[in-house]
């Protein structure tokens, strides 16, 4: 065919401004085709999300306790596996889960310890039959036990017996996680400080706690009967 002196072959040929045009469909059609959760602006493939999520900054670990600032302590605990405790301190780390409590069982903080910070000493009494768990400031006076119980006998048990109704060892004895039900008294001169480390159930491990804390995981009684240092 002639057209204006030119020579044509009939058939169509395809604009290069329409070529642009529908290259340009094509790709707005490929990129609709990715779900709109996949998309990041400007990157039209879900592989650039991936990259984008991969190099994102991981989150903060969530070890802040006792309303205070992270504690180097608390990753370390978090860090043990279950099985790598000894067993009674896997019976306090359970009970401590489960009452919601803010510390869990990790080796003994170094000493000494800040100002606002002591451990509490730990020791089983019988009254009138009856298994007592004191948790104190230093040594604990069976008299102010007998008096705050009204009990006629108070007595120190033997290191066998402790452990017998404890299920744990008797110079790290906790207020939690026994093999038999054990009543608690907790000393009030514990509230001077700003977190108590108690002892975890077996020699080297300690768990952190507050006085408040303390008395609600045990449902102890609050007393004085303890000696401040």
């Amino acid at each position: 065919m002639f057209d204006n002196g030119h020579v044509t072959t009939g058939v169509r040929q395809p604009s290069t401004v329409g070529g642009h045009r529908r290259t340009h469909r094509a790709r707005h059609r490929t990129n609709r085709s990715i779900p709109p959760r996949l998309r990041v602006r400007g990157q039209g493939h879900p592989d650039h999300r991936a990259r984008h999520l991969r190099t994102s900054s991981p989150p903060t670990p969530a070890a802040e306790i006792l309303g205070g600032a992270v504690d180097n302590h608390y990753d370390a605990a978090m860090s043990l596996q279950p099985a790598a405790l000894p067993g009674p301190v896997q019976a306090v780390a359970a009970d401590l889960q489960g009452l919601g409590a803010s510390g869990r069982p990790q080796p003994d903080p170094a000493t000494p310890l800040p100002p606002d910070e002591i451990t509490a000493t730990t020791q089983v009494f019988e009254a009138d039959g009856r298994p007592i768990l004191v948790v104190c400031v230093g040594a604990p006076d069976p008299v102010d036990i007998a008096g705050v119980l009204g009990a006629m006998n108070v007595r120190a048990v033997p290191d066998p017996v402790a452990t017998l109704w404890t299920g744990q060892e008797p110079t790290a004895i906790a207020p939690i996680g026994h093999a038999e039900p054990v009543s608690i008294v907790i000393d009030i001169n514990l509230a001077r400080w700003r977190r108590i480390w108690v002892p975890a159930g077996v020699p080297g491990f300690s768990f952190p706690t507050t006085y408040s804390e303390l008395l609600r995981i045990t449902a102890g009684t609050a007393a004085e009967v303890g000696k401040l240092p």
